[in-house]
């Protein structure tokens, strides 16, 4: 089972840019037999971390949603960029879990539906199709890295970056 093992991870607020994402680095690599797609429910961050305020818990991870100024990064804004720090030295996964084991504790459980991280797999033999599929989309090289397209690093109507 693949983790998350960084404190500071870089997300996107739309599924397309991230299927790219997963989908560019499966292409690169064919090591993992899957690649994934984590959604992050962001406002669970917010939810979690003003129910623990105060409350006396043994270990609760401190989990929090940061945004960059998008206007000024063409990059940042063309991938809807949000970024989360995390403060466990655990895998991200098992950090959100332990923060949910913590909300149980002091009688104030996530009241939504769903587990608030969700993992989508392919088989990454599939990357090739489903970067196929993202560029009708329109999501590609030169949507996501407009700088480097647009700024002489390559020909924005075949952009491919190395």
């Amino acid at each position: 089972m693949m983790k998350l093992p960084a404190r500071l991870l870089d997300w996107t607020r739309i599924a397309l840019p991230a299927g790219y994402f997963a989908a560019i680095g499966a292409a690169k690599r064919d090591k993992a037999p899957l690649l994934s797609v984590w959604a992050f429910r962001a406002h669970f961050a917010m939810w979690a971390s003003e129910r623990l305020m105060g409350k006396s818990v043994s270990f609760a991870p401190a989990v929090e949603v940061v945004t960059a100024p998008r206007a000024s990064n063409p990059n940042l804004h063309a991938q809807a960029g949000v970024f989360t720090v995390c403060d466990a030295p655990t895998p991200f996964d098992e950090a959100i879990s332990k923060l949910l084991k913590s909300l149980d504790k002091v009688d104030d459980p996530w009241p939504g539906s769903s587990f608030p991280l969700i993992r989508f797999d392919i088989p990454a033999t599939e990357a090739p199709k489903l970067l196929r599929l993202l560029a009708y989309e329109q999501v590609d090289a030169a949507r996501m890295f407009p700088r480097a397209c647009w700024s002489g690093a390559g020909d924005p109507r075949t952009c491919t970056l190395r």
